[in-house]
Parts: C-alpha cells; structure tokens; sequence
C-alpha cells in the first residue's frame, strides 16, 4: 500500500512538472508574440519620426534620444498571441485541477465509508436492543407464567400436563413439587399415562417416553415407575400406525 503511495506520488509530481513546464514555455511565447512592421518610431518614447521631406532626424524631436545608433528606432512592435497565454496557463493549471479533484473525490469516498459503516453499526445496535429487548420480554412472560403455575393446586397442574406435555413451565413446576413431596407420585404417574393413552402420533409418544427417561433419572419418577407405563402403553415402533400399539414386550 505504501509502495503504491508513494509511486502514484512520483508519476503525478513528473506529471505537474511536464505540465508546468510546457504552459511555461507556452505563456513566454504568447507574451513574446510576433513582430508587427508599421512606420518607424523612436524606441524610447514611441514618437513617430515619419517626416514629410523623408528624412529620419538624428535626434528624437519629443525626447531628445539619439537615433544615430541601431536601437534608437523601431520598425516594429510585439504583438501578444493572447491564445497561447491562455493555453500555457490552462495548461500549467491542470495538474494542480487534477490534484484537487482527487482529494476531494477521496474525502468524499472516506465520508461515504465512514457514514456507510456509521448506518451498519446503528441497525446493528437497533438489532441487538430488540434482540435485548423480546429476551427480556419473553424472560418476564416466563416468570409471570412460572408464577401462575406456582400457584395453582396439584390436580389443576396435572390437568393442565396432560393438556399440554411439552410446557416448560408446568413440567419445571412438577418436578419442583416433587423435590419437596408436594405431589404424589402416583398422581403423577396416573396423569402420564393419560398422556400416553391420548397420544395421536409416533412422535408424541416418543417425546413423552423421552420425558419419562428424564424424570426417572432425575428421581421424579422411579424405575417402576416406567416399567408399568411401558406395559400399559407400549412405545411404538416407527411402522405402528396410529391409534394402535406395539406388542408388550
């Protein structure tokens, strides 16, 4: 990158000095112009010295010069080719246009880039705030759900498992009353099976034998416990179709 730099700085300086050089010599030789011959004149004050008889004075009659030696009268003058001056400077000028256009064009891209990744870092924080925010929300819902159920009395808690087996909140319930021996396991196993028995899918049977799984590990239920449930209603086998079971093992 620094490499880069520091030649596109080289090219340009040789550019400006190729520039500059050509408008200079371009404007010395608009302003030199060309010589225009007209009647002759003194070269110190432009007096005219035509005469009527034809014959050039030897001293300047306006300003006394002596216009006896070589320089003392013109024949001429210089004419300024206004066109070349002009094109001499534009020419000078364009590097140094070049240069400006190019800094601003990189100011204008940096504040684009830093405006473009200002906007992505807002919707980004926008994004995190309502991320933030619908965590928090479904946080408070939970707890004022976990609340509800905390309340409610233990035939009330079991009636609403066996109408909704996956809640979260009712199955943390369930297991805290059991850590504490607020409900009876038996109840607990009556409303499981339940469960089973009205359970209309392959996979809904399956998630509450994986509930099962879990709670015996957890000593909410007991091996036995399991042993009769899977003896009352079988688990079924992928190929079982619905509304009937598996051969107890």
């Amino acid at each position: 990158m620094a490499a880069g730099g520091a030649l596109f700085l080289g090219f340009f300086t040789l550019l400006f000095l190729v520039f500059l050089f050509g408008g200079g010599v371009l404007v010395g030789r608009g302003w030199r112009g060309r010589l225009v011959f007209e009647h002759p004149t003194c070269a110190r004050c432009r007096y005219d010295l035509r005469r009527a008889d034809g014959v050039m004075p030897t001293a300047c009659p306006e300003c006394g010069a002596d216009l006896a030696g070589g320089r003392g009268v013109s024949y001429g003058r210089a004419a300024h080719h206004v066109g070349r001056i002009v094109a001499g400077v534009l020419l000078a000028c364009t590097p140094v246009v070049l240069w400006i256009g190019t800094v601003l064009f990189l100011q204008l891209r940096a504040a684009g880039n830093v405006t473009q990744a200002q906007a992505q870092a807002q919707q980004a924080r926008i994004a995190a705030e309502q991320a933030r925010l619908q965590a928090e929300s479904q946080l408070a819902l939970a707890r004022i759900e976990a609340q509800a159920v905390a309340t409610i009395a233990a035939s009330a808690l079991l009636e609403r498992f066996m109408q909704d087996p996956a809640a979260d909140p009712v199955r943390r319930e369930i297991e805290r009353r059991r850590e504490i021996g607020e409900l009876e396991r038996d109840a607990l196993r009556d409303a499981v099976l339940r469960v089973l028995r009205r359970a209309d899918s392959l996979r809904e049977s399956q998630q509450v034998y994986a509930l099962i799984g879990r709670w015996v590990e957890a000593g909410v239920l007991t091996e036995e416990d399991a042993t009769i449930l899977r003896r009352t209603v079988p688990p079924r086998s992928p190929g079982t179709e619905t509304g009937t079971t598996a051969p107890a093992p």
